[in-house]
């Protein structure tokens, strides 16, 4: 199996694609005026316009693997994106969150194993 892609849901998609496109730096595959994709590796964050109840905006929790998490924090630091989790060194590896416009998590890691 393969994750091809997993959805954040969004109140304002223009603000979102800004948000993904300026501040982390992702490349846009596709989208119209309801649902963008982002590709992250092989896979794709898409950023999807609210339209039924289950869809939350605010409640979905991704984590992207970096190989230069410091780096990567200290530009998100300097861009003044909302900080979650500040950067912290584990057994496994390092690693901080940030948090979207609409309150998603984006967790960032490096491992070191």
């Amino acid at each position: 199996m393969k994750l091809l892609y997993g959805i954040f849901y969004t109140n304002d998609l223009a603000r979102a694609t800004k948000f993904y496109k300026e501040k982390i730096g992702l490349e846009v595959a596709f989208g119209d005026d309801r649902f963008i994709a982002f590709k992250i590796g092989d896979s794709l964050l898409g950023i999807k316009i609210k339209e039924i109840k289950r869809e939350v905006p605010g409640h979905q929790t991704i984590i992207i693997s970096t190989k230069d998490v410091s780096s990567l924090y200290s530009s998100l630091k300097k861009e003044s994106v909302t900080i979650f989790s500040e950067l912290i060194n584990s057994d496994w590896g390092r690693n901080f969150s940030i948090l979207d416009p609409d309150m998603n998590r984006v967790e960032f890691v490096e491992s070191t194993k």
